[in-house]
């Protein structure tokens, strides 16, 4: 009975103590900060200066630009043909806010595209 009680207060004796800290907890769900935004735009200001200067048939449909610290951006859109399609590619790969401007893919774009190729391409935006 005497060793119940010594182990009893040494147990107690070795508990972690915890101290409650009030710190602010980030959330990944808020929203993006105005330094992302004004990522965004100059990228689409960027696309649209080329697709001007190059008198391309070309709509964007979609942006989609990377989470976080990426400058991963995907590029949706449509353009009369796949020479079209073609110059926008090389004049982004010369423009020098672009890097590894890739085509992922081209079809024949549906019924709400009227003829048009349908375009998607991957590249790094570097502001």
């Amino acid at each position: 009975m005497l060793s119940m009680l010594i182990f009893v207060p040494l147990t107690m004796a070795c508990q972690p103590q915890v101290e409650s800290v009030s710190e602010p907890v980030v959330s990944p769900e808020q929203p993006a900060s105005e330094s992302e935004g004004v990522a965004e735009a100059g990228l689409s200001t960027a696309l649209e200066g080329i697709i001007e200067s190059k008198a391309a048939d070309v709509e964007i449909t979609g942006l989609t630009v990377g989470a976080g610290a990426s400058s991963a951006v995907e590029i949706n859109g449509t353009a009369m043909d796949n020479a079209t399609i073609a110059v926008l590619l090389e004049a982004m790969e010369s423009h020098p806010g672009f890097s590894n401007v890739y085509l992922v893919s081209t079809e024949k774009g549906g019924v709400e595209s009227a003829g048009r190729r349908v375009f998607t391409m991957t590249t790094n935006y570097l502001g």
